[in-house]
């Protein structure tokens, strides 16, 4: 574990930019079927250029929060700016295969392309799928389970009528995507194959063009999600803090974390009492430490609520850039992390066009320098170097807390979880993470 540890305060230094917009290409494995009992493919996870833009990342990230405090719209995932953060997958869909890339997300269900003709679409890199030219195509009634479990964004006046949808991306109510449930086949590399998919084929899109991007895959718990669908039961992914460095996500029975290659710590997925929030993957965060202190957070501050309304809590999300903290546990974090960097003799200043409130006047290799920032779970403690807390922005002469306050849920964001092998186990009920500095 001290070689792992080592090794992820030298990549520390690398991480200039966030973990977080990457390119899955689907590695071909063995021809199966959507049902079977074992699943297992993998994807490699490859940075791309558009990540690279911490202002916008900033921006989604607050977008992304605020969807996730409004309420009602709680299953999908904020408004995407292209550049601001995304993950895009590739695989194909129909028959004959049409190549799709689309934004992948471990805090949303639904799993959607965009359809031909679309309103409002960007112009699209390829052409768009059509289900007229497909001869694998299915639809969906009202009535079906995958349709019943839009909730809020099903549109629906008979159960024998084809499944329409708006899924709501916004307080506002002005960025949706709209269309109807359908199913289709999904190939993966070259061999492997998924009938049946339940599936959006989106003919609307306001407010969000969602990049190039032909669509979205939700990876969340919910029915509707690729991993429920494919009963893949987990999955496990890497975020390399080097941006050189490809990294993989696994599915299924290739997803484990080896024991060989470092302390493997697990805490329970903790169950969100109101379904429309319990998509996400929960934990029990209890206490947060820096530079070997235990700060003073008050018990129960992670906890989620008892009101009825499932707000609070913490969880895991790949397609959040920086991480949200309960407003009390914030400013003792803030204030502890402040501490030691002015210790280091660094001086506070503002974020400028960033918009982050702690910033300071310093090189990047102050990160390297910094504190553990330790997560203490339910049974499991999460050790961060200055790289998973802090991020650097060279040609300002900046270095800014990669934290942000909310007024309600927690989320651990990208960068905190670069370096770090992550397994989801539906299964199991747990989620395990091991520190690495070779995703």
């Amino acid at each position: 574990m001290a070689a792992a540890g080592a090794g992820r305060l030298a990549a520390a230094a690398l991480l200039f930019l966030p973990v977080v917009a990457v390119l899955f290409l689907i590695a071909p494995l063995v021809a199966v079927s959507i049902g079977d009992a074992d699943v297992g493919f993998r994807a490699t996870l490859i940075r791309t250029a558009e990540s690279r833009n911490l202002s916008l990342a900033a921006e989604r990230s607050r977008r992304r929060l605020s969807m996730y405090t409004s309420g009602a719209g709680t299953q999908a995932p904020v408004n995407k700016n292209r550049g601001g953060g995304d993950y895009i997958m590739q695989f194909s869909i129909g028959e004959p295969p049409l190549p799709v890339s689309a934004e992948a997300d471990t805090g949303s269900d639904l799993v959607w392309v965009k359809c031909s003709p679309c309103n409002g679409c960007a112009p699209p890199p390829s052409p768009l799928y059509d289900p007229a030219q497909s001869s694998s195509s299915g639809e969906l009634p009202c009535s079906s389970r995958l349709c019943q479990a839009l909730g809020v964004f099903r549109q629906c006046t008979d159960d024998s009528a084809l499944c329409r949808y708006q899924y709501v991306y916004g307080l506002s109510g002005d960025h949706y995507t709209q269309g109807v449930l359908g199913t289709e086949t999904f190939t993966f590399g070259d061999a492997y194959v998924a009938n049946n998919v339940g599936f959006g084929c989106s003919d609307t899109i306001s407010g969000s063009q969602f990049g190039a991007t032909d669509g979205l895959v939700g990876l969340g718990r919910g029915n509707l999600s690729l991993v429920s669908q494919l009963g893949a039961g987990r999955f496990t992914y890497c975020l390399a803090a080097d941006p050189n460095v490809d990294s993989t996500i696994l599915f299924g029975s290739l997803a484990a974390l080896d024991t060989s290659a470092g302390d493997v710590s697990s805490t329970a997925l903790v169950t969100n009492p109101v379904p429309a929030r319990d998509t996400h993957y929960y934990v029990n965060l209890q206490g947060i430490s820096v530079g070997g202190s235990r700060l003073p957070i008050e018990d129960g501050t992670f906890a989620i609520n008892s009101d009825g309304k499932g707000g609070g809590g913490v969880f895991f999300d790949s397609g959040t850039t920086y991480t949200f903290l309960a407003d009390a546990a914030y400013q003792v974090v803030r204030q502890a992390v402040t501490s030691e960097i002015q210790s280091a003799g660094y001086a506070v200043v503002g974020g400028g066009n960033y918009k982050l409130d702690t910033c300071f006047a310093a090189n990047p290799q102050a990160v390297a320098q910094m504190p553990p920032l330790v997560l203490h779970f339910d049974g499991a403690d999460m050790s961060l170097n200055g790289g998973n807390y802090l991020t650097a922005f060279p040609n300002e002469g900046l270095v800014c807390m990669a934290i942000m306050s909310s007024s309600d849920v927690s989320i651990i964001g990208n960068i905190m979880q670069a370096n770090f092998r992550l397994l989801h186990d539906l299964d199991s009920m747990t989620l395990s993470f091991q520190a690495t500095d070779q995703c």
